[in-house]
Order: C-alpha cells, then structure tokens, then sequence
C-alpha cells in the first residue's frame, strides 16, 4: 500500500484525502491497473493519508507514506515514528558527529494504533520545545 501511494508520486500524481474519497491530480495519467488497486486498497490508503495530514500538521516530515515520519530534535538528534510489523514505535535516536552510529536511543512510545503513539510523540515535540522556549 505504501509502495503504491509512492508509485502514484512517482508517476506524477499528488493524492490526497477529500472526505471519504481519494483526490487524484492528474488521474488521467494514472494506469488502469494502479486505479484498479487504489479502489481495492481504499480504506488502507486513506488511513495513510490522514496520517500524513496530521504528521505535516504537527511540523514532522514524512520518510515514507503512511508509514514513517521524522523530526530534527537537534543537530545530532531525530525523532522518529514508525510503523513496522502492524506496529507504531515513536523512538529518539542522538549521534556523534561523524559517526555513523547512535550513541544514543530512547523509545519514546509504542503501541498498536498510530493515534496513540502519535499523540505520545507530539507530546514529545511539545516538551522538546517548550525546553528550548519555543512555546
């Protein structure tokens, strides 16, 4: 599913969630066969547009749709959430420059549903801010 929402950009196309549908810009463009599998995996993908909306609105980039976002805690530090195995992990990794290795690695949450690892990670963001004084 992650793979067909990066193939659809990688053709051109920007989805988006309008509701309970699908926006496809460009749909023309799009091959019977990827509409055929968007309107099979439907709901899955909808899910993992929500989440982009929501990580983007929180300030978090997005490394793979749907499936793993990221934040800049600092310069040798990032936050990341990710979904691996049917389950959301939100963990900090810290590094000392020029190395390739984290010298540091704390789980920040995990669980199930990304609502609830999601809001443990903003929670996160916002005392990561509130530290440096920008809130």
């Amino acid at each position: 599913m992650i793979d067909l929402i990066s193939k659809c950009e990688s053709m051109g196309n920007t989805l988006s969630r309008v509701g309970s549908n699908i926006h496809i810009e460009n749909a023309a463009h799009l091959p019977g066969d990827v509409k055929a599998t968007l309107i099979e995996q439907k709901e899955e993908t909808l899910n993992a547009l929500e989440h982009d909306e929501q990580a983007r609105a929180a300030g978090l980039l997005i490394g793979i749709p749907g499936t793993l976002y990221l934040w800049s805690v600092s310069y040798s530090s990032t936050a990341y959430m990710e979904k691996v195995g049917g389950v959301w992990t939100a963990y900090r990794e810290s590094y000392i420059p020029n190395k390739s290795t984290a010298n540091s690695f704390k789980v920040i949450s995990e669980g199930n549903t990304f609502e609830y690892v999601f809001s443990q990670y903003k929670k996160y963001i916002d005392y990561v801010n509130e530290k440096r004084g920008e809130k």
